[in-house]
């Protein structure tokens, strides 16, 4: 049951993390465009 409670916390703390990051190191508008663009074909191409 703990472990079902951590699992999905990691899953959110570790992508806002790195949007936190990457939000500091001063990533352009196109390269975000293209993490989310990204982001959201992979689930389509793992499928």
């Amino acid at each position: 049951m703990l472990q079902r409670a951590l699992g999905s916390g990691w899953g959110v703390m570790i992508p806002g993390a790195l949007i936190v990051a990457l939000g500091y190191a001063g990533v352009s508008a196109d390269v975000w465009r293209v993490l989310v663009a990204v982001g959201m074909l992979m689930p389509a191409a793992m499928i």
